[in-house]
Order: structure tokens, then C-alpha cells, then sequence
């Protein structure tokens, strides 16, 4: 069974120019690569991806450092960066009644709602780990909150899990797991390795 982890990066410093890792964030990532060295659930990752955004660069750095492995183990692609509707059309979804109630009911209203562009970025995700793990058990990748809820939503539409509004915080991590063509989601948006 091949395993996908994805990990929203670290947490950041707003001050700098590019939103790069704050201390905090360099502490905590240093703690998730030992977490991941010593822990015994699963296995390392034998690649490693990361956004093109400095915070994820960074974020994948360490961990890889304090892993061990080299780093010129990470590749970086775009393809896993952010991804917003756009403003125009984020303007006119707001407006619509559906996203009022969905947002009322406190869930992510964006998530159910289509724009130019949201399938194609999903797609190319997806085939980016796809091709990944046709030479790989087993990939990590660093990225951001919002297109890790928009795969999750993709991926596992029927999912109270993903249904409800998924919070994910910095350095939380999803882990799922392909067999052939499926995906099962084995753990959501977890920080629990802040606490072994």
C-alpha cells in the first residue's frame, strides 16, 4: 500500500517579505523531522515535494535535515501551492445564498463551489502524486491549507470528516493511503505528534 503525507507547513513570520518560517515555526519543524525519525507508525517518506512558497521550501528543508536524508531529495513544484479563487470570482460565490447557509452552518463554504481553474489545480495535484508513486512508496508533501481541503473534499466527497469543517493547522498532517485506484484517508489534519 503506497502512502501520501501531506503536512501543512510550519508556522510563519507575517513580518518578512515572503511569509518565511518564524521561530516557532523552525522549532516545531525540527520537532516533526524527529518525530518522524524515531516514530514507528509508518515509514519514512522516500520523496519529497514541497510549494514553491518559502514557508513550505523551508519547512520541507528542515525536516529533511533532521531526518537525515539529502537535500537535494526535495523537489519543489508549484503545483502544490496555494490556490484561491479568484477575487472577481470569489465576490459573486460570496453573494449566492448556498454560500451564505454553508457558511452559516460553519462549514467551508469555497470547498463546494467550482471556479475557473479549482478543477484543473486539484488534477494536476493529483496526477503530480500520481506519477510520483509510480517509482515511490511513499511521498511527503509540503503545501497549504486550502488545496489540502480541496483534494480532501475531492478525494472523499462522502467523508463526514471532510464534510464537517476541517480545521488544519500549521504542521498538521493527512496521511492517505492508495491500493491500485483507491484512496482511504487513514488520518485527517492531525497535530497529535506534538504530544509523543
Amino acid at each position: 500500500m503506497k502512502k501520501i503525507y501531506i503536512l501543512r507547513h510550519a508556522e510563519v513570520d507575517k513580518n518578512t517579505r515572503h511569509y518565511s518560517l518564524s521561530s516557532e515555526g523552525w522549532e516545531n519543524s525540527i520537532a516533526f523531522g524527529d518525530y518522524l525519525k524515531n516514530q514507528t507508525d509508518f515509514p519514512i517518506p522516500d520523496k519529497f515535494y514541497s510549494s514553491d512558497r518559502a514557508r513550505s521550501i523551508e519547512t520541507a528543508r528542515i525536516i529533511i535535515m533532521k531526518i537525515g536524508k539529502n537535500q537535494d531529495n526535495l523537489n519543489i513544484n508549484n503545483v502544490f501551492g496555494e490556490f484561491n479563487p479568484p477575487d472577481e470570482e470569489l465576490a459573486k460565490i460570496e453573494k449566492t445564498e448556498e454560500y451564505i447557509n454553508l457558511t452559516k452552518e460553519g462549514k467551508r463554504a469555497s470547498l463546494y463551489f467550482d471556479w475557473n481553474g479549482k478543477k484543473e489545480a486539484v488534477n494536476k495535484y493529483l496526477d503530480s502524486v500520481e506519477n510520483t508513486l509510480k517509482t515511490s512508496e511513499s511521498v511527503l508533501i509540503v503545501s497549504h491549507g486550502n488545496i489540502l481541503n480541496f483534494i480532501l473534499f475531492h478525494l472523499f466527497p462522502n467523508d463526514i470528516r471532510v464534510q464537517n469543517n476541517i480545521e488544519t493547522p500549521n504542521l498538521s498532517l493527512t496521511v492517505i493511503e492508495k491500493e491500485g485506484d483507491n484512496y482511504s484517508l487513514s488520518k485527517i489534519c492531525s497535530t497529535e505528534w506534538k504530544n509523543k
